[in-house]
């Protein structure tokens, strides 16, 4: 307080409680989900549409700020990519052995060396 020349007060100072807001940093979008999730199309349709629409919809939940519900169709949409890429590269694989293995039999049946 300040006083004046008689001691009485001239003004009162009050100070306010200071505040302090902390901002939380906005989670950065990855786009490696929609990459995985296009893949993912290519090599098993069946899981792959379900990540590709789940990696969509993470991201529209991304721009919104919903981020728990980001983080989850983002977790279902990796899971179900990677599924799919999984499945895709052992049908490839398995459809090139049985390839090699019936060509073998049709070579050796018909006779020819190779």
């Amino acid at each position: 307080m300040a006083y004046d020349n008689k001691g009485g007060p001239t003004h009162v100072m009050v100070q306010q409680p200071q505040q302090f807001a902390v901002a939380a940093n906005k989670e950065p979008f990855s786009a490696c989900t929609l990459v995985s999730a296009v893949i993912s199309v290519f090599c098993c349709q069946v899981c792959g549409f379900p990540a590709m629409v789940l990696a969509l919809m993470s991201y529209s939940d991304h721009n919104v700020n919903a981020m728990e519900s980001y983080r989850s169709k983002k977790s279902s949409a990796c899971c179900l990519a990677a599924t799919a890429i999984v499945i895709g590269t052992v049908a490839i694989v398995g459809i090139i052995v049985v390839y090699m293995y019936y060509l073998s039999i049709l070579l050796s049946y018909l006779n020819i060396q190779y």
